[in-house]
Protein backbone atom coordinates (compact mmCIF):
# COMPACT_ATOMS: atom_id res chain seq x y z
CA UNK A 1 0.00 0.00 0.00
CA UNK A 2 2.79 1.88 0.62
CA UNK A 3 4.15 2.06 -2.31
CA UNK A 4 1.35 2.63 -4.04
CA UNK A 5 0.05 5.83 -2.22
CA UNK A 6 4.16 7.26 -2.32
CA UNK A 7 3.42 9.02 -5.00
CA UNK A 8 0.10 10.69 -4.19
CA UNK A 9 0.23 13.69 -2.43
CA UNK A 10 -3.50 14.55 -1.94
CA UNK A 11 -6.07 12.20 -1.04
CA UNK A 12 -10.30 12.14 -1.68
CA UNK A 13 -12.29 12.49 1.56
CA UNK A 14 -15.19 11.39 2.31
CA UNK A 15 -17.24 12.14 5.17
CA UNK A 16 -21.33 11.82 5.93
CA UNK A 17 -23.07 15.02 6.81
CA UNK A 18 -25.85 15.42 9.77
CA UNK A 19 -28.58 14.18 7.19
CA UNK A 20 -25.88 11.10 6.64
CA UNK A 21 -25.48 12.35 3.16
CA UNK A 22 -21.59 11.67 1.62
CA UNK A 23 -20.12 14.30 0.84
CA UNK A 24 -15.95 14.52 -0.65
CA UNK A 25 -13.31 16.58 -1.28
CA UNK A 26 -9.38 16.32 -1.20
CA UNK A 27 -6.67 17.17 1.05
CA UNK A 28 -3.00 17.26 0.96
CA UNK A 29 -2.28 14.09 3.83
CA UNK A 30 0.76 12.48 5.73
CA UNK A 31 1.32 8.93 6.35
CA UNK A 32 3.38 8.39 9.30
CA UNK A 33 3.37 5.84 11.86
CA UNK A 34 0.72 3.71 10.50
CA UNK A 35 -1.68 6.82 10.29
CA UNK A 36 -2.94 9.35 8.10
CA UNK A 37 -3.41 12.71 8.84
CA UNK A 38 -4.86 16.02 7.12
CA UNK A 39 -5.04 19.52 8.32
CA UNK A 40 -8.48 21.34 7.40
CA UNK A 41 -10.39 24.51 7.80
CA UNK A 42 -13.07 24.43 10.69
CA UNK A 43 -15.48 26.02 8.17
CA UNK A 44 -14.79 23.05 5.92
CA UNK A 45 -17.94 21.18 5.10
CA UNK A 46 -15.51 17.56 6.32
CA UNK A 47 -14.57 19.34 9.32
CA UNK A 48 -17.93 19.97 10.41
CA UNK A 49 -18.76 16.51 9.17
CA UNK A 50 -16.36 14.51 11.38
CA UNK A 51 -17.21 16.42 14.11
CA UNK A 52 -20.23 15.03 13.94
CA UNK A 53 -19.30 11.49 12.74
CA UNK A 54 -15.65 10.15 13.23
CA UNK A 55 -16.18 8.12 10.31
CA UNK A 56 -14.17 9.01 7.11
CA UNK A 57 -13.01 7.35 3.99
CA UNK A 58 -9.81 7.89 2.16
CA UNK A 59 -9.25 7.62 -1.65
CA UNK A 60 -6.21 7.05 -3.62
CA UNK A 61 -6.03 6.34 -7.75
CA UNK A 62 -3.86 6.45 -10.58
CA UNK A 63 -3.48 9.10 -12.48
CA UNK A 64 -6.06 9.61 -15.73
CA UNK A 65 -3.07 10.47 -18.00
CA UNK A 66 -0.52 6.79 -16.84
CA UNK A 67 -3.85 4.95 -16.64
CA UNK A 68 -3.66 1.67 -19.01
CA UNK A 69 -7.12 1.75 -19.04
CA UNK A 70 -9.78 4.02 -17.58
CA UNK A 71 -12.07 1.49 -16.40
CA UNK A 72 -9.34 -0.56 -14.56
CA UNK A 73 -7.68 2.64 -12.55
CA UNK A 74 -5.25 1.17 -10.02
CA UNK A 75 -6.98 2.71 -6.58
CA UNK A 76 -7.20 2.03 -3.00
CA UNK A 77 -9.95 2.73 -0.76
CA UNK A 78 -9.71 3.58 2.63
CA UNK A 79 -12.18 3.38 5.84
CA UNK A 80 -10.65 4.88 8.73
CA UNK A 81 -11.79 6.59 12.27
CA UNK A 82 -10.78 9.95 13.32
CA UNK A 83 -9.72 11.73 16.06
CA UNK A 84 -8.65 15.59 16.02
CA UNK A 85 -4.77 16.17 17.28
CA UNK A 86 -4.75 18.93 20.09
CA UNK A 87 -3.34 22.02 18.93
CA UNK A 88 -1.32 21.92 22.48
CA UNK A 89 0.29 18.69 21.89
CA UNK A 90 4.07 17.28 21.19
CA UNK A 91 2.16 15.22 18.07
CA UNK A 92 0.62 18.60 16.74
CA UNK A 93 4.10 20.25 15.78
CA UNK A 94 5.61 16.65 15.05
CA UNK A 95 3.17 16.38 12.12
CA UNK A 96 3.19 19.63 10.67
CA UNK A 97 7.42 19.27 10.85
CA UNK A 98 6.48 16.36 8.55
CA UNK A 99 4.02 18.61 6.50
CA UNK A 100 6.71 21.41 6.01
CA UNK A 101 9.26 19.06 4.75
CA UNK A 102 6.71 17.23 2.02
CA UNK A 103 5.41 20.54 1.11
CA UNK A 104 6.03 24.07 0.37
CA UNK A 105 7.56 24.92 4.07
CA UNK A 106 6.59 28.57 3.90
CA UNK A 107 3.01 27.61 2.98
CA UNK A 108 2.63 25.21 5.76
CA UNK A 109 4.42 27.15 7.85
CA UNK A 110 1.21 30.48 7.29
CA UNK A 111 -1.31 27.82 7.66
CA UNK A 112 0.52 26.61 11.34
CA UNK A 113 -0.63 30.11 12.46
CA UNK A 114 -4.30 30.35 11.36
CA UNK A 115 -6.06 29.38 14.71
CA UNK A 116 -8.86 28.06 12.81
CA UNK A 117 -7.25 25.06 11.49
CA UNK A 118 -7.69 21.22 12.61
CA UNK A 119 -4.86 18.87 12.40
CA UNK A 120 -6.96 15.25 12.38
CA UNK A 121 -5.39 12.29 12.43
CA UNK A 122 -7.08 8.88 10.81
CA UNK A 123 -6.70 5.20 11.51
CA UNK A 124 -7.43 2.66 8.31
CA UNK A 125 -9.95 -0.03 9.72
CA UNK A 126 -10.68 -1.56 6.68
CA UNK A 127 -10.01 -1.16 2.76
CA UNK A 128 -9.90 -2.55 -0.60
CA UNK A 129 -7.14 -2.10 -3.55
CA UNK A 130 -7.47 -2.95 -7.09
CA UNK A 131 -4.90 -2.89 -9.38
CA UNK A 132 -6.42 -4.09 -12.92
CA UNK A 133 -9.44 -6.93 -13.69
CA UNK A 134 -8.99 -9.38 -11.24
CA UNK A 135 -6.10 -8.25 -9.55
CA UNK A 136 -7.82 -7.15 -6.04
CA UNK A 137 -6.94 -7.01 -2.24
CA UNK A 138 -8.24 -6.36 0.78
CA UNK A 139 -6.09 -3.98 3.43
CA UNK A 140 -4.83 -5.86 6.58
CA UNK A 141 -2.14 -6.82 8.00
CA UNK A 142 -1.16 -6.20 12.18
CA UNK A 143 -0.72 -2.36 10.51
CA UNK A 144 -3.15 -2.30 8.18
CA UNK A 145 -0.99 -1.39 5.06
CA UNK A 146 -0.89 -4.75 3.77
CA UNK A 147 -2.48 -5.97 0.77
CA UNK A 148 -4.51 -9.33 1.36
CA UNK A 149 -5.60 -11.13 -1.79
CA UNK A 150 -9.26 -11.53 -2.09
CA UNK A 151 -10.78 -14.65 -1.86
CA UNK A 152 -14.03 -15.32 -4.69
CA UNK A 153 -16.12 -13.64 -6.67
CA UNK A 154 -15.24 -10.71 -9.12
CA UNK A 155 -13.95 -10.79 -12.18
CA UNK A 156 -10.79 -13.18 -12.23
CA UNK A 157 -8.14 -13.95 -15.27
CA UNK A 158 -6.34 -16.78 -15.20
CA UNK A 159 -3.04 -15.04 -13.49
CA UNK A 160 -5.31 -14.22 -10.75
CA UNK A 161 -7.08 -17.29 -10.29
CA UNK A 162 -3.69 -19.17 -9.82
CA UNK A 163 -2.11 -16.51 -7.04
CA UNK A 164 -3.09 -18.22 -3.84
CA UNK A 165 -0.86 -15.58 -1.51
CA UNK A 166 0.71 -12.40 -2.02
CA UNK A 167 4.37 -13.07 -1.94
CA UNK A 168 6.24 -10.73 0.72
CA UNK A 169 9.54 -9.05 -0.65
CA UNK A 170 11.20 -6.07 -0.81
CA UNK A 171 10.06 -2.85 -2.83
CA UNK A 172 12.09 -3.18 -6.06
CA UNK A 173 13.67 0.21 -6.79
CA UNK A 174 16.55 1.71 -9.12
CA UNK A 175 19.22 4.07 -8.90
CA UNK A 176 21.67 5.61 -11.51
CA UNK A 177 24.66 6.85 -11.87
CA UNK A 178 24.52 9.64 -14.38
CA UNK A 179 28.08 10.48 -15.92
CA UNK A 180 27.22 14.26 -17.22
CA UNK A 181 29.63 14.88 -20.65
CA UNK A 182 29.53 17.80 -22.45
CA UNK A 183 29.05 18.10 -26.63
CA UNK A 184 33.19 17.44 -26.85
CA UNK A 185 32.73 13.82 -24.66
CA UNK A 186 34.57 15.71 -21.49
CA UNK A 187 33.08 14.08 -18.34
CA UNK A 188 31.91 16.67 -15.79
CA UNK A 189 30.78 14.47 -12.90
CA UNK A 190 27.89 12.91 -11.83
CA UNK A 191 24.34 14.38 -11.20
CA UNK A 192 22.88 13.93 -8.02
CA UNK A 193 19.44 15.49 -6.73
CA UNK A 194 18.95 17.46 -3.34
CA UNK A 195 15.58 15.72 -2.16
CA UNK A 196 12.23 17.36 -1.63
CA UNK A 197 11.06 14.53 0.80
CA UNK A 198 11.95 12.93 3.83
CA UNK A 199 14.85 11.62 3.93
CA UNK A 200 16.19 14.93 3.40
CA UNK A 201 19.97 15.27 1.44
CA UNK A 202 21.74 14.40 -1.45
CA UNK A 203 20.63 11.24 -3.13
CA UNK A 204 21.79 9.46 -6.52
CA UNK A 205 18.42 9.99 -8.82
CA UNK A 206 15.75 7.27 -8.91
CA UNK A 207 12.88 5.65 -7.97
CA UNK A 208 9.87 2.84 -8.09
CA UNK A 209 9.93 0.08 -10.57
CA UNK A 210 6.04 0.26 -11.61
CA UNK A 211 3.96 -3.03 -12.34
CA UNK A 212 4.54 -3.88 -16.32
CA UNK A 213 7.53 -2.18 -16.49
CA UNK A 214 11.30 -3.36 -17.21
CA UNK A 215 14.12 -2.22 -14.67
CA UNK A 216 15.99 -0.92 -18.20
CA UNK A 217 12.99 1.17 -18.58
CA UNK A 218 12.34 2.24 -14.76
CA UNK A 219 15.48 3.78 -14.62
CA UNK A 220 15.96 5.96 -18.15
CA UNK A 221 11.90 7.21 -17.22
CA UNK A 222 12.93 7.87 -13.51
CA UNK A 223 16.23 10.10 -14.72
CA UNK A 224 14.03 11.84 -17.12
CA UNK A 225 11.19 12.59 -14.39
CA UNK A 226 13.98 13.56 -11.69
CA UNK A 227 17.04 14.75 -13.38
CA UNK A 228 15.15 16.20 -16.89
CA UNK A 229 17.66 14.40 -18.96
CA UNK A 230 17.54 11.17 -21.70
CA UNK A 231 20.19 8.66 -20.57
CA UNK A 232 21.88 6.00 -21.83
CA UNK A 233 22.60 2.41 -19.89
CA UNK A 234 26.03 1.79 -20.50
CA UNK A 235 26.25 -1.08 -17.85
CA UNK A 236 24.55 -2.41 -14.85
CA UNK A 237 26.66 -1.76 -11.86
CA UNK A 238 24.86 -3.88 -8.96
CA UNK A 239 22.68 -4.62 -7.07
CA UNK A 240 21.87 -2.85 -3.48
CA UNK A 241 19.38 -4.85 -0.85
CA UNK A 242 20.65 -4.57 2.46
CA UNK A 243 17.06 -4.30 4.59
CA UNK A 244 18.55 -1.28 6.35
CA UNK A 245 18.61 0.96 3.01
CA UNK A 246 15.69 2.61 3.83
CA UNK A 247 14.78 3.43 7.14
CA UNK A 248 10.61 3.61 5.65
CA UNK A 249 10.62 0.05 4.13
CA UNK A 250 13.07 -2.65 2.83
CA UNK A 251 14.23 -1.78 -1.01
CA UNK A 252 16.41 -3.49 -3.37
CA UNK A 253 17.75 -1.06 -6.11
CA UNK A 254 19.13 -1.99 -9.01
CA UNK A 255 21.98 0.50 -10.10
CA UNK A 256 23.09 1.25 -13.41
CA UNK A 257 25.87 3.19 -14.44
CA UNK A 258 24.62 5.94 -17.27
CA UNK A 259 25.27 8.94 -19.67
CA UNK A 260 23.76 12.24 -20.31
CA UNK A 261 24.33 15.54 -22.05
CA UNK A 262 22.84 18.41 -21.04
CA UNK A 263 22.07 20.61 -17.92
CA UNK A 264 20.01 18.87 -15.17
CA UNK A 265 16.71 20.31 -13.74
CA UNK A 266 15.43 18.68 -10.52
CA UNK A 267 11.81 17.95 -10.40
CA UNK A 268 8.99 15.16 -9.16
CA UNK A 269 10.69 14.24 -6.11
CA UNK A 270 14.03 16.21 -6.91
CA UNK A 271 14.08 19.70 -5.46
CA UNK A 272 17.55 20.73 -7.10
CA UNK A 273 19.63 18.54 -9.52
CA UNK A 274 23.31 19.26 -9.43
CA UNK A 275 26.69 17.88 -11.43
CA UNK A 276 29.24 17.01 -8.91
CA UNK A 277 32.86 16.42 -9.74
CA UNK A 278 33.94 13.10 -8.89
CA UNK A 279 36.89 14.87 -6.34
CA UNK A 280 34.12 17.37 -4.90
CA UNK A 281 31.89 14.31 -3.58
CA UNK A 282 30.33 14.67 -0.10
CA UNK A 283 30.06 11.07 1.20
CA UNK A 284 29.04 12.26 4.34
CA UNK A 285 25.75 14.32 2.98
CA UNK A 286 23.84 11.44 0.97
CA UNK A 287 21.22 9.37 2.49
CA UNK A 288 20.46 5.96 2.14
CA UNK A 289 22.74 3.80 1.35
CA UNK A 290 24.06 5.81 -1.88
CA UNK A 291 27.36 6.64 -0.07
CA UNK A 292 27.68 3.14 0.07
CA UNK A 293 27.20 2.52 -3.64
CA UNK A 294 29.09 5.95 -4.77
CA UNK A 295 32.29 4.47 -2.95
CA UNK A 296 32.12 1.29 -4.72
CA UNK A 297 31.81 3.67 -8.04
CA UNK A 298 35.14 5.36 -6.80
CA UNK A 299 37.13 1.98 -6.90
CA UNK A 300 36.39 1.61 -10.36
CA UNK A 301 37.90 5.17 -11.48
Amino acid sequence: MKNFISNIQTAVIGTLDKNNLPFSSYAPYIYDNNRFYIYISCIATHTKNIELNPHASLFFIEDESKSENLFARKRISLQCTSVKIARESERFDEVLALFGVKFESSMVAMLKKMMDFNLFELEVKAGEATFGFGDAYLIGGANMNELVPRRGGGHQNEKSSQMHFTPKTPYLTTDGIVERYDDAENFKGIVLIQRKNIPLGLALPGGFVDIGESVEDAVIREMKEEISLDVKITKLFGVYSNPTRDKRFHTASVVYVCKAYGKPIGADDAKEAVVVKLENLDLDALVFDHADILRDYLKTK
